[in-house]
């Protein structure tokens, strides 16, 4: 998909996961933050602290 703002991203994320779910594809984990930090590592305390209170809007998930 080509998108012409970052924001509309995550609208149309919102949007198509129903529709893959219905079809049998699902979420490999339960949480935007937890697949956050599986695939970027914090790499300390304080850098995982500032990710959970502020965490980042993905523009994927993993299925």
């Amino acid at each position: 998909m080509n998108f012409l703002r970052d924001n509309c991203k995550s609208s149309v994320i919102t949007a198509v996961l129903p529709f893959y779910e219905k079809n049998g594809f699902r979420i490999l984990i339960p949480s935007a933050l937890q697949e956050d930090l599986y695939i970027d590592p914090p790499k300390n305390d304080e850098e995982r602290l500032e990710r959970e209170q502020n965490p980042r809007q993905l523009q994927t998930r993993l299925m």
